[in-house]
């Protein structure tokens, strides 16, 4: 038994067809959809034959899932659930989404570094004001070239990787620094 969090917002948005699929792996498999993922939700639908959930968080009660195996984060990061000196549960593997966001994210990156270097912002901003700027103060407004500027990346991870090779097409020098080399 495995429970899915599934719903616009939650990451994941099953379809009927998509759930049949899923199912579809073993007669064996068997899921609990939930269209939410707070603790409350996770807390509601935690049962002594729940073997595997996808979500952001264990049970508050762990002896109501003494057969819970395998714990499946939608995001690439972990902390919350194992930082600052917290024992994870003997037995249950710790999964994540690592690399699942590396295209949106350094899509969304890249894009933040264009917005920059073209003043979208103060663009916009006269945009919204009714005026063009005069010619003394024009420039104030033209864009920066990205090409043949260095872009410093700190973590080479599959993010990281993305984000230098979007940079590395838009000309960019990149230099990335790893945390463990």
């Amino acid at each position: 038994n495995v429970v899915l969090p599934t719903g616009p917002g939650l990451g994941f948005d099953f379809d009927a067809t998509a759930l049949a699929t899923f199912k579809a792996v073993s007669p064996r498999l068997q899921f609990r959809v939930t269209n939410r993922a707070d603790q409350a939700a996770v807390d509601e639908i935690a049962a002594s034959d729940l073997d595997g959930l996808i979500g952001q968080r264990l049970p508050s009660d762990r002896s109501r899932t003494p057969s819970l195996r395998w714990l499946q984060v939608m995001s690439a990061g972990v902390e919350n659930l194992v930082g600052d000196g917290r024992e994870w549960p003997a037995g249950v593997v710790l999964t994540n989404a690592r690399g699942a966001y590396a295209t949106s994210i350094a899509q969304y990156t890249i894009g933040a570094i264009l917005r920059v270097a073209e003043r979208v912002d103060r663009r916009r901003h006269q945009q919204a004001l009714g005026r063009w700027p005069d010619e003394a103060t024009q420039g104030d407004f033209l864009g920066d070239q990205i090409r043949g500027r260095t872009l410093v990346i700190v973590g080479y991870g599959g993010i990281g990787r993305e984000i230098a090779r979007l940079a590395a097409a838009h000309g960019m020098r990149v230099l990335a620094v790893k945390a463990n080399p």
